[in-house]
């Protein structure tokens, strides 16, 4: 049998899918630059705080990890 939430999100994914929308399935740890560089947001942009962005240890190249915010990379 299939677990109650599957199932719901399997109809809400059909759902979508009938007005013409896709699934698209990505990380959900984003580098600084595709998260807000590539898509133009300032520096002092309220989802760069760190109230609205969890951000991660840098890489040990200084690369900045967040996790994926509300925004679309």
């Amino acid at each position: 049998s299939i677990h109650p939430i599957t199932q719901t999100l399997e109809e809400m994914v059909e759902i979508f899918a009938a007005q013409g929308f896709a699934l698209a399935e990505g990380p959900d740890i984003e580098d600084d630059e595709h998260n807000f560089e590539a898509l133009n947001f300032p520096h002092d942009h309220p989802a760069r705080q760190m109230q609205a962005s969890f951000v991660l240890p840098s890489g040990a190249d200084g690369t900045k990890w967040l996790l994926r915010t509300h925004t679309s990379p």
